[in-house]
């Protein structure tokens, strides 16, 4: 049908070898190029670096991620101490035989100067743009030196009720004597007392101590892990009280508050509007008409 098989050995050298050059070009495919070692260490080092930026980028993101929301969660509220804020790990042992510095029986002159050691820098002046930032600027107590308003930190103030409550414990110690005057008692027993119509001092439960006090503890919710122990002597399982604690730095913030504090009893530096100078020496203007002396006629 005008095809013929024609063997191989028919065909000329001429074609076969034709043949053999096309298949040689057709499937014959040019190798890559040589890579010397150089260069491949040139990439392996250029890729590192990439990966190193890379990797430090999202280092540097999560950091700056995280430490916004530490700084977002931990400045819920604005304070003027919170420079001097510094968190520590604190062991505080209690055996049941704690020193008596502050709550010892009877009370003594040394244990009323250690109270007063910490309360006698427990006031502050706040500036008027922080008051505003607050919104107290318009009820805030304005200091007649134009140096700022007159305030204090919780912190003192839940010491000042610890105080309090162990004066009420001891309250024939600070109450009771008979030479005291009505505005001594007062003083003793501030918080804890109040005025008769007759004008005489009533001493009182320490109900809004007590219940500032359970405010701040349920406020800082303290989650420190308290575990339980036996003793050799005791069948009932004991607490060990060696747990550390996430605390604030004590000593800082007391350093804070003696460069900062304001003497509010100073002459003539706070005055109400209308009833005039809060403190006169000893005195102290409890309401309108009313005012105790430290005199002894009460």
């Amino acid at each position: 049908m005008g095809y013929t098989h024609q063997p191989l050995s028919r065909r000329s050298s001429s074609e076969f070898s034709k043949d053999t050059l096309l298949e040689k070009d057709e499937y014959h495919l040019p190798s890559p190029p040589q890579t010397t070692l150089w260069s491949r260490a040139l990439m392996l080092i250029f890729h590192g670096i990439l990966i190193t930026i890379y990797s430090v980028i999202c280092i540097v993101v999560v950091q700056k991620a995280n430490s916004r929301i530490t700084a977002i969660n931990s400045n819920l509220v604005e304070s003027p101490a919170r420079s001097a804020i510094k968190d520590v790990q604190t062991v505080w042992a209690m055996s049941g035989e704690e020193p008596e510095e502050y709550f010892g029986s009877p009370p003594t002159k040394e244990i009323d100067h250690r109270w007063s050691n910490i309360l006698k820098v427990s006031n502050f002046r706040f500036s008027e743009d922080q008051m505003t930032r607050w919104g107290r600027i318009d009820e805030g107590v304005r200091l007649t030196d134009g140096s700022g308003y007159l305030g204090t930190l919780n912190v003192f103030h839940e010491i000042h009720c610890l105080q309090n409550i162990y004066k009420y414990i001891h309250k024939d110690h600070y109450y009771g004597p008979m030479n005291l005057t009505k505005y001594e008692q007062f003083e003793n027993m501030h918080h804890m007392s109040r005025l008769s119509p007759s004008n005489e001092v009533i001493l009182i439960s320490p109900v809004h101590c007590l219940e500032g006090i359970r405010r701040g503890v349920l406020c800082r919710g303290d989650i420190s892990p308290v575990t339980y122990r036996f003793k050799s002597d005791w069948r009932v399982p004991l607490a060990n009280w060696t747990s550390p604690h996430e605390c604030k730095d004590w000593n800082a913030l007391l350093d804070w508050a003696k460069e900062n504090s304001v003497n509010p009893r100073k002459p003539g530096l706070v005055v109400h509007p209308t009833l005039g100078p809060a403190y006169e020496g000893n005195s102290r203007a409890l309401k309108l008409g009313t005012e105790l002396h430290p005199s002894k006629d009460g």
